[in-house]
């Protein structure tokens, strides 16, 4: 079987647009669907258009608005070219314009409106530095930005403190009629940022953030140039609550005592549990900070030594540290608390069972809980084999309000209206009842 392909050339068929078809009558009809943010004014036109040739009769454009199940009338004109203000709304509006010429009534497509959520401008005010304590005035403001209309937004303000990457709140409020002044409090370094929250009109948005610097609100204590500093470092502790000593008398808790057995305190130790008390009071400390130490000391020298700190914080005298022995463990040579180290981190003492620094044959007087070490480090002790904890402060007497080199210093004659009898010479640093 043979099959055969037969192959037509067909000539090209012309195929011809469609051409506009000219309405029969008069036509109205809208620009554009419209999408803005909420709250923003614009306009939609209507425009009234007749066939060409044709002579325009009177006519009337009647506006309407899709409300509920039906239509309410906005606005009638005469003219072919109709403006309408329209407010943007949340959500969807419809339009429709009806043109009524004659006997006849022309309906235009629905004009849809759509409103998205408003941007919103927010800014916070605020000084970039202020003293530990001190109330400063910061103010927000939070506005529209496409218009100067107030606002009635729920705000967070938020902080961020200096080495740390957690944002915490430290203040919410409602901010109306677009401004609102607030009182604050800072007591850390760090930034601050403002944060609104979104609506079902407005998006959320974030201020510009504000850095802050928080200033010491006493004086540091400078170090002079070439001087030794101390060789054991301790996190700094936390600042008071407020400019002011409020020192407390306290027993022993389970905690503070089990930390000290073992350490600064054991089995055959001249004083026990019941005759120590632990003294807590806030000291000016070297950086300028207004810092809570704790010390202990036998009870029986607990009343003294509360009104002996609290005079030096009326005095402003320094402290560097001032921390439990027992923070800086167990000595072997020593039979108890780590000295060395403690006098390494400048830190300032009382009890601590434990043999004499240089001369381990003898109890040392702090094991009574009836001596005061404070600032060691540049009031060092000579002891049998020299100087300790350094060899070099001893030479020097500036800074004069950490140095105690006479009878007629200020510190040393605050512990002794007290009571308490200073070493002098020979350990600089020791204050004894």
């Amino acid at each position: 079987m043979v099959l055969v392909v037969v192959v037509a050339l067909l000539a090209p068929v012309a195929v011809q647009a469609d051409e506009p078809v000219e309405p029969a009558g008069p036509t109205v009809a809208w620009g554009a669907n419209i999408t803005a943010e909420t709250g923003v004014r614009t306009s939609a036109r209507a425009t009234v258009t007749f066939p060409s040739g044709s002579e325009p009769a009177p006519f009337v454009v009647v506006v309407e608005k899709a409300s509920g199940e039906g239509w309410a009338e906005l606005s009638r004109s005469e003219s072919p070219s109709v403006d309408v203000p329209v407010r943007v709304l949340r959500g969807r509006t419809q339009l429709r314009a009806r043109l009524l010429v004659a006997d006849q009534e022309v309906s235009s497509d629905t004009l849809t409106v759509a409103g998205t959520r408003a941007r919103v401008g927010a800014t916070l005010s605020m000084p970039s530095r202020a003293r530990d304590y001190q109330w400063i005035k910061a103010s927000v403001t939070v506005r529209r930005r496409h218009d100067k209309l107030s606002l009635n937004v729920v705000a967070k303000l938020k902080l961020r403190r200096s080495g740390e990457k957690a944002w915490r709140t430290v203040a919410s409020l409602r901010v109306k009629e677009g401004v609102k002044r607030i009182n604050l409090k800072p007591r850390h370094d760090g930034t601050y940022k403002l944060m609104t929250q979104g609506t079902e009109t407005l998006l959320p948005t974030t201020a510009t953030p504000r850095a802050f610097d928080n200033l010491p609100p006493g004086s540091r204590v400078v170090i002079p140039r070439g001087a030794s500093r101390p060789s054991v470092t301790v996190p700094a502790q936390p600042r008071a609550a407020r400019i002011a000593a409020d020192a407390t008398v306290s027993r022993l808790s389970d905690a503070v005592w089990s930390s000290m057995k073992g350490r600064t305190w054991r089995k055959g130790c001249p004083v026990g549990r019941g005759g120590l008390r632990i003294v807590r009071v806030s000291y000016w400390a070297f950086d300028g900070y207004v810092r809570r130490g704790e010390i202990v000391v036998r009870a029986a020298s607990a009343s003294r030594t509360k009104k002996i700190f609290t005079d030096l914080f009326k005095a402003k005298a320094p402290v560097r540290s001032m921390y439990r022995v027992d923070r800086f463990g167990y000595s072997t040579s020593l039979k108890g608390g780590d000295d060395h180290e403690s006098m390494r981190a400048d830190n300032t003492s009382g009890f601590n069972c434990r043999k004499v620094v240089g001369n381990t044959r003898y109890v040392s007087p702090h094991s009574y809980g009836t001596s005061i070490d404070i600032n060691p480090w540049e009031n060092p002790y000579r002891s049998a084999s020299g100087y300790t904890p350094n060899k070099s402060w001893h030479k020097r007497s500036k800074p004069a309000s950490v140095t105690y080199r006479g009878s007629g210093d200020p510190v040393v004659k605050v512990f002794r209206k007290h009571g308490f009898r200073w070493l002098g010479k020979a350990d600089l640093h020791h204050f004894q009842d």
